[in-house]
């Protein structure tokens, strides 16, 4: 056997992981080719003396990849497929099979988890260290998100020791990858625009996720399985998809004959490098896609176009000629190799000089999984990374999520991505939106555009109801939705069986424009408010109802206490409250506030008056209650709502009612729009209220 060789920042690495797995489970996270499989197996050796080692990997690829490794420094041996094989000093195993041979092997004093970001909320996993609890664990990964570490297996958080690159480099020993990033733009055809905007009313956000990412080829392929499936099995929505894609796949299967612009742009970066790179300084070159037909399309139009040698490896592929493929790579006798997400973990080619990504993640941890398939040590200090995105699609705005998410766990990618500020440039798939909605302002001489001119098939709130069955069988719909005591008295059950009916039926109406208003919002070039005539019937409803309630507790024996619990309403469900957005450009926020306050003037004294909070903003001198913090609007940061309370004097008590306005991003405004926009969101709830009042006290009189 082999001496197991370590760099010091490994040695360093190892000592730390020693110091700390007394306490029975600890994490490291260090990026990939940085050598943590040697810390793994210097790990291991330092508790042979003591008893066996147990190694789990995710996938059997990945098993025997591990075991050649190993096997070169440690007595390992491999076993999955449900085969016991208790032979060996160190035993690699999928946690399946592992669970499954316990009884034949049980005496492990420590157990390794590669890539263990799979045991985070793995029932196998946690089932496997349940048999096994008291033994040590010490779990390797690139990354783990902060949002998993406390959701580790058993309710266990473990020790988390985190290494980037910066850390790794400080310790002494490594070498530092050095990349530099590119974006290309992927613009679609004219006639491949036409189709794109015309299919925003009509596709799911899916179908045109895969046309923005994966190009006309890829849409057309998702739609004929679509047209495959059992229309009796079918839902009412999904009917409809099903005769929008009839409508249109003439015309899809026509630009399908051609490649895709995801493909043609491909064509266009590899140009570009290999005139300004040998082939044998980069291969080889590494492209990632998600979508198989995409990955078959490349690999077609490249065989055709250049005389290289092509490989590509999906899922599908067998095992044995998947590692025919990767020891061809290492070798040097693949120029281009075209991966799936099977590629995504345990690949190791460190002579790959330039990866292409023709679609991202949002996910950090799959983002930088990828991305450790070209920062390794290699041949040649330099190394290339590309991403080809689709301009004015949403694909194009969330460029920089992954990115930004590693920036929160502490990776740093500047620090081996030298243009890294450049290259994380934020993109614009919101602007379709808001220039279609500046459109409609102009052409209609209007302040703001409702959700109904961005899709058609919005229904009213009685339309709503009338499709949520459960809703009427529990009594008064305003009520069950809206009144906090009684959603508070539902079983959980039934809470969620509500919220299910309400997506259902309220999915269909979001169209890919209104999704991208949704995401204008996020980036600061939309605001929105409530249709206040639409808000006000909704309110109306609730004044009505809670007159009922106050009466019917009267008649039972009134307390105070009693009419304040049923007097407390929330405007929940988000979907319900989108039907009433009217969006606008945040240059026009002192318009639509001037415009409000016109309106508010308007109202009779008497009504505003009514409305607690307002007595307040218009000094009413005889105001009966004091205004307390619990009655001020308020902003959650981390869920982006904004809350404006209403307090409404009743005959019989307040009426408190809370209107969320969600999707509001006030860290995205200069601090003067941010308090603009939160008096116009004060404003508009207040003046709903009133017309609902007005109509409340007009019918009272009746």
């Amino acid at each position: 056997m082999q001496e197991i060789p370590l760099r010091e920042y490994q040695r360093k690495v190892l000592e730390e992981v020693k110091n700390v797995i007394d306490g029975n489970f600890a994490v490291v996270s260090m990026p990939t080719g940085s050598g943590k499989t040697f810390v793994e197996m210097a790990l291991a050796k330092t508790f042979l003396d003591k008893g066996k080692v147990l190694v789990i990997e995710p996938t059997r690829f990945l098993c025997d990849q591990m075991a050649r490794t190993w096997g070169n420094y440690l007595n390992a041996s491999v076993q999955y497929d449900g085969k016991c094989n208790p032979g060996g000093d160190v035993i690699i195993s999928t946690p399946i099979t592992a669970l499954n041979c316990l009884e034949e092997m049980r005496d492990f004093k420590l157990i390794i988890i590669d890539e263990v970001h799979h045991a985070f909320g793995s029932k196998v996993y946690e089932n496997l260290l349940k048999e096994l609890e008291g033994t040590k664990i010490a779990g390797f990964t690139a990354l783990l998100p902060s949002k998993k570490v406390k959701k580790g297996p058993l309710g266990i958080e473990p020790v988390h020791l985190v290494y980037d690159f910066k850390r790794l480099e400080e310790l002494g020993g490594f070498e530092c990858p050095n990349a530099i990033g590119d974006i290309y733009d992927s613009p679609m055809e004219e006639d491949e625009r036409r189709l794109y905007m015309n299919l925003i009313n009509y596709f799911p956000a899916h179908l045109l996720h895969v046309f923005e990412c994966y190009g006309i080829k890829s849409l057309h392929e998702s739609c004929k399985k679509y047209a495959e499936k059992d229309k009796e099995e079918l839902t009412e929505d999904k009917k409809r998809i099903l005769e929008a894609i009839n409508n249109w796949i003439d015309e899809i299967e026509k630009l399908a004959s051609r490649p895709s612009h995801k493909a043609r742009c491909l064509e266009e970066v590899l140009h570009q490098y290999l005139s300004m790179c040998d082939i044998d300084e980069i291969k080889p070159v590494i492209i990632f896609t998600r979508r198989r037909a995409l990955a078959r399309e490349i690999e077609d139009n490249l065989r055709n176009k250049l005389d290289l040698e092509i490989s590509l490896i999906t899922g599908e592929l067998e095992k044995r000629k998947r590692e025919e493929i990767l020891k061809a790579a290492r070798s040097g006798n693949v120029d281009i190799l075209v991966l799936t997400p099977v590629g995504e973990e345990g690949i190791d080619i460190p002579s790959a000089g330039l990866l292409i990504m023709m679609d991202l993640y949002k996910s950090e941890l799959r983002f930088y999984q990828r991305l450790g398939r070209l920062l390794r040590k290699g041949k040649g200090k330099l190394k290339y990374l590309v991403m080809i995105l689709t301009p004015e699609t949403q694909e194009y705005d969330n460029a920089d999520i992954p990115m930004e998410r590693l920036l929160n766990e502490g990776v740093d990618l500047s620090y081996v991505i030298e243009n890294f500020q450049d290259f994380i440039r934020k993109r614009g798939a919101h602007k379709i939106a808001e220039k279609e909605i500046r459109r409609i302002i102009e052409e209609e001489n209007r302040l703001y555009v409702p959700i109904s001119h961005l899709s058609g098939n919005i229904l009213d709130f009685s339309g709503l109801i009338e499709k949520i069955s459960l809703l009427r069988s529990l009594g008064d719909p305003v009520e069950v939705l809206f009144n906090v005591p009684a959603w508070g008295g539902l079983e959980k059950e039934v809470k969620s069986r509500i919220r299910k009916e309400i997506k259902l039926a309220t999915e269909s109406e979001i169209s890919g424009m209104v999704r991208r208003a949704n995401l204008a919002l996020a980036r600061g070039s939309l605001i929105y408010i409530y249709d206040p005539e639409a808000l006000s019937t909704i309110l109306l409803a609730i004044f009505t109802r809670t007159k009922e309630i106050f009466d019917r507790i009267k008649e039972e024996g009134y307390t105070r206490a009693l009419a304040s619990e049923w007097g407390l309403w929330r405007l929940r469900h988000k979907e319900i409250l989108m039907k009433y957005r009217c969006y606008a450009p945040i240059d026009k926020i002192k318009d639509l506030e001037q415009d409000l306050e016109e309106k508010m003037e308007k109202i009779p004294q008497e009504i505003r008056y009514l409305v607690l909070n307002l007595s307040f903003i218009y000094e009413h001198p005889e105001s009966p209650l004091p205004m307390s913090e619990k009655y001020k609007p308020y902003y959650s940061e981390k869920r982006h709502v904004y809350t404006v309370p209403l307090r409404i004097l009743f005959e019989g008590g307040e009426c408190n009612i809370f209107v969320p306005y969600h999707d509001v991003y006030l860290d995205e405004l200069e601090e003067e729009d941010s308090n603009e926009y939160k008096k116009i969101m004060e404003l508009n709830a207040f003046y709903s209220a009133c017309l609902a009042l007005s109509r409340f006290l007009e019918t009272s009189k009746d």
